[in-house]
């Protein structure tokens, strides 16, 4: 049962919300979880402990993701009075333990930085790893910043990877990786690359960046007609 503060049928809800509580209502555990995202992030509903109900249902119906997001929503001050960083954990590490890679990467970090559990920094690259065999690409990035201190060159395979499968964070760093020849032989080719990969995705800094390039002729011819079609680009997107 919903908290009653704000029962469903006292305010609209979007049609995607209205679906997932239908969802919810055949007892589907992603309709749940999905209706407990919604009162999480206040996405068409109030924002408020529904979350952290749907998640603790969804839980008694299997599955890793529930123990994820009641692990996110423990964490969460403003939808759940108690607070306990061991016992956010133990939920996160439950769900990755049950293969849900986004949990991988989220206990791994807590491994590495010794958040509600010891540190252990070998733990945290096992579950990264883990992630990575199944595409994560934030494994990847987190991975690869393990390496930046020892292996750079391991690290920029790592960005180089995830910036593939289009994480657009890779993407970024394949660019200061090239712009500055860190862990590779400088190449600004590439990095301007990059960057219009970052582009052609709706990339606002990534447009700024590059037309900032164009309007120098730094690594490119100087063109600023081009630079300002850019700029124009980001502030369609919201960029002023």
């Amino acid at each position: 049962t919903l908290h009653q503060t704000h029962p469903m049928q006292h305010f609209e809800v979007s049609p995607i919300t209205a679906l997932f509580q239908r969802s919810s209502d055949m007892n589907d555990v992603y309709g749940i979880v999905h209706l407990g995202c919604c009162f999480q992030k206040g996405d068409g509903v109030p924002r408020d402990k529904n979350a952290l109900l749907l998640f603790q249902r969804a839980v008694g119906n299997g599955g890793a993701l529930p123990f994820f997001q009641l692990g996110l929503c423990d964490d969460d001050a403003d939808i759940h009075f108690t607070r306990n960083k061991e016992k956010v954990f133990e939920l996160i590490r439950q769900a990755a333990e049950m293969g849900d890679t986004n949990a991988m990467v989220t206990a791994g970090h807590r491994y590495e930085i010794g958040y509600g559990t010891d540190e252990d920094k070998n733990k945290a690259i096992e579950l990264y790893r883990q992630a990575i065999d199944m595409n994560n690409t934030d494994a990847m990035m987190k991975l690869g910043h393990c390496y930046m201190k020892g292996d750079i060159q391991k690290a920029f395979e790592l960005f180089q990877q995830a910036a593939s499968l289009g994480n657009k964070n890779a993407m970024l760093w394949l660019v200061c990786c090239y712009e500055s020849g860190n862990g590779v032989p400088q190449d600004k080719e590439k990095a301007i690359e990059s960057l219009q990969r970052l582009v052609d995705m709706g990339d606002i800094d990534a447009m700024v960046k590059l037309g900032d390039w164009y309007l120098k002729g730094d690594g490119v011819t100087q063109d600023k007609e081009k630079a300002i079609e850019l700029y124009q680009q980001g502030a369609d997107l919201g960029n002023y």
